[in-house]
């Protein structure tokens, strides 16, 4: 499970680890989410997307 806080987070966010979309995702607050990773290796990015389509990626890279 990843934390991700933040601002702005719609209840139907999706979150996507390097272009592939989380497993699960709980939407806990507007600042804050908790997200199941989809198998993968490496270094990815972390984008979220609201349903009204404004993406945001997040700093750094998610390692699995």
């Amino acid at each position: 499970m990843v934390t991700i806080t933040g601002g702005g987070f719609d209840p139907n966010v999706v979150v996507y680890f390097g272009g592939i979309p989380a497993i699960s995702t709980v939407w806990m607050s507007a600042t804050y989410l908790m997200s199941y990773a989809p198998n993968g290796s490496g270094s990815v990015p972390i984008m979220l997307m609201n349903p009204n389509g404004q993406t945001i990626t997040a700093p750094g890279t998610f390692t699995y």
